[in-house]
């Protein structure tokens, strides 16, 4: 990939991309285009900048995505102890997490 090639949308899709094992694959390779991309088209300084205010994001969603999975997780047993419950609010939650990739 030729770092002209690299588009707004680009790295939008791969900041928006599932943080799932599903979809890991095709979401690593987008973030090593878009970075490399980056990486060829500016000066070394500013590429190290990118690349760790870039990695600094994908840390943050990740962290978040984890704190929700969990609240989730929470949501999902609420009044069940160990086990997941049949509320609605369970049921929810429960859904929820189904959605998720892992």
């Amino acid at each position: 990939m030729k770092p002209e090639d690299v588009t707004d949308e680009m790295i939008a899709a791969c900041l928006a991309a599932p943080l799932g094992a599903d979809r890991g694959a095709d979401r690593d390779a987008m973030w090593r285009n878009a970075i490399a991309a980056a990486i060829n088209a500016m000066p070394q300084s500013d590429a190290q900048a990118q690349l760790d205010a870039l990695k600094a994001e994908r840390d943050a969603l990740r962290a978040d995505q984890n704190r929700l999975r969990g609240v989730l997780e929470i949501l999902a047993r609420l009044g069940n102890g160990d086990k997941y419950g049949n509320s609605t609010g369970n049921m929810i939650a429960r859904a929820a997490l189904a959605k998720e990739p892992r």
